[in-house]
């Protein structure tokens, strides 16, 4: 209960302050100085089911705060209900959590009761908000303290949509809502979930209870609530928005925050459509169609964020499947294959054929880390691979990630011989697009050692040119706007990996006695590996550490730069 102790310790401003990593002076300014018309930008978005939703996006010190605020309350729930939170009734805004465990609750269901809560932040007021962590058992905070807290979250006597800290807050305090609506649902032989302002009851009884919902003068498509159900909701402080309560039933598509859950949870079929139909335009003409208005490619965000939504359900699914059955999922029946190859294509094209920057394709996680402070270091190569601006340095190259959706998609978080497949295909995977920019040159960064034959045969067989690991070109041009860099060979040694740029007293640095060992990912009792070199003594130490032996390795890729200009003259 550490962060709680914290928190319930705390009895002013000068307490939170410390708690939060920052000075008083900020938080006194943000929350006391600094007029109200200044606190926040606000803007409106359209909603996915028509109308506007209004943003309040709070300026960047305030934000950070918010932020603080926010890591300090998951902790504090963390420490409440465990991690995962396993008696947490709510399934919005947490990170164990998400549309995805709120719809399977509901798999396979005779009646799905879908409602909503109307005005939703709004209804969390500045004063209910301090009342709350004043009075709730679990933190019976000091009253200043709270206040504070409030004055931190609120904008205009409510919690804004767009900080970050009112979504916990708002799961703190609907979590007496939950407790009483699950108790309800219990009682009926119902299930009960809720994800932010969307709350689902589901059951296999062959009548839905008419204390939680009944038909409306026997229209079957008009149901109004109970009583018992309204009464809970009234009394907890919220209201219902009454146009959005729906029923459905097992014979029709039952949905739940947006996903159909009859037979197992899954993606609308029409929205799975709507994105192929999306991609096609984009490979195609260079722009896709989205509420009637055209968007040129340079914007390519919203696509992605609907292949990672579709391809993390279907992910989600395969994974549920599999729990429930005993058995190992199949891709291409589980539908996850054609998903993750139209991913693929669109992740291919962004970074590959329309990227803004010249795209950097690495062996190793590590490696991006290396090159990005190398390029920092050497002023060189500035400002042709990054430079400083208004304070913060921009880097003009794409590091393209190993970790999260992408590295999976691309398949390029199994070292070098991922990295050989991507070069494999690439032809093919070009020919796909009819709208082809080729804007900025991939460069393809592999150790020369072992590993690398594989690619060397793969890059004779496909591409005709003989590489070996003595051959010392600074780059090789595979096909289009694909190179092929090598990491150089230093004192005659035959091969080479990229940490052997750095000098001896670095590659000599022991972490508690264990000696680096570039061999082993992970190291062993004795050494330590690649990752803990680069987050433990690279980083920290990179104001004193030498990257001179960066620039062969650099100078290669500024090379490969220039090639590419002249040839798309």
């Amino acid at each position: 209960m550490e962060n709680l102790e914290r928190l319930r310790e705390a009895t002013s401003l000068k307490d939170i302050a410390r708690i939060f990593g920052v000075q008083p002076k900020t938080i006194s300014f943000l929350i006391y100085v600094l007029p109200a018309e200044h606190r926040y930008h606000t803007f409106e978005i359209p909603k996915q089911s028509g109308g506007m939703r209004t943003i309040n996006a709070p300026e960047p010190r305030l934000k950070m705060i918010q932020r603080r605020l926010a890591d300090c309350l998951y902790k504090c729930t963390g420490e409440i209900y465990g991690e995962p939170p396993k008696r947490l009734l709510s399934h919005g805004f947490l990170r164990s959590r998400s549309i995805f465990t709120n719809a399977s609750i509901h798999n396979s269901r005779r009646y799905v009761l879908n409602l909503d809560l109307e005005d939703f932040f709004p209804s969390f007021n500045f004063g209910r908000v301090r009342g709350f962590f004043i009075k709730d058992s679990r933190f019976k905070l000091h009253q200043k303290v709270a206040t504070i807290i409030a004055q931190i979250a609120c904008h205009q006597n409510e919690l804004p949509q767009g900080s970050p800290c009112s979504p916990i807050i708002t799961n703190l305090i609907g979590h007496m809502l939950d407790v009483r609506l699950v108790k309800l649902a219990r009682k009926y032989n119902c299930l009960y979930s809720r994800y932010a302002d969307d709350i689902t009851f589901s059951t296999n009884l062959t009548n839905f209870p008419v204390d939680l919902a009944k038909q409306s003068d026997g229209d079957l498509s008009k149901w109004q609530l109970g009583k018992k159900l309204t009464k809970e909701i009234e009394d907890s402080g919220f209201d219902i928005n009454k146009s959005k309560t729906r029923m459905q039933w097992k014979c029709s598509r039952q949905t739940t925050t947006g996903l159909t859950v009859n037979k197992k949870v899954n993606i609308r079929s029409e929205y799975y459509r709507r994105a192929r139909a999306i991609c096609h335009q984009l490979f195609t003409s260079g722009s896709y169609y989205t509420f009637d208005v055209e968007s040129q490619s340079e914007n390519l965000n919203k696509i992605e964020g609907i292949l990672s939504h579709i391809y993390h359900i279907k992910q989600q699914s395969a994974v549920a499947f599999e729990r429930s059955t005993q058995r190992t999922w199949d891709a291409k029946t589980t539908g996850l294959y054609a998903i993750r190859k139209l991913y693929r294509s669109f992740l291919i094209y962004r970074y590959f054929n329309v990227s803004v920057k010249p795209a950097i394709v690495t062996e190793g996680v590590t490696d991006p880390i290396y090159l990005k402070l190398a390029i920092k270091k050497i002023k060189a190569y500035q400002p042709q691979l990054g430079e400083f601006t208004n304070g913060r340095f921009q880097y003009k190259m794409s590091f393209i990630k190993h970790s999260g959706n992408t590295g999976e998609v691309l398949q390029l978080d199994g070292g070098v011989s991922k990295l050989n497949s991507l070069i494999k295909n690439y032809r093919k995977d070009l020919d796909r697009f009819k709208y082809t920019l080729l804007t900025n040159p991939v460069v393809v960064l592999i150790d020369n050692d072992k590993g690398a034959k594989e690619v060397f045969n793969t890059v004779k067989n496909q591409y005709g040119l003989e590489i070996s690991h003595k051959k010392e070109k600074p780059f090789y041009h595979l096909h289009a706007n694909l190179y092929l860099v090598k990491t150089p060979l230093t004192n005659n040694r035959s091969e080479s990996c990229i940490e052997d740029c750095f000098d001896q007293d670095t590659l000599d640095i022991e972490l508690d006695g264990r000696k680096f060992d570039p061999a082993k990912k992970n190291g062993s009792e004795d050494t330590y590996g690649k990752t803990t070199f680069a987050r433990e003594v690279i980083i920290p130490n990179a104001d004193v550490v030498s990257f001179e032996g960066f620039d062969e390795v650099l100078s290669r890729i500024s090379a490969v730069l220039d090639d590419y200009r002249v040839r798309r003259q």
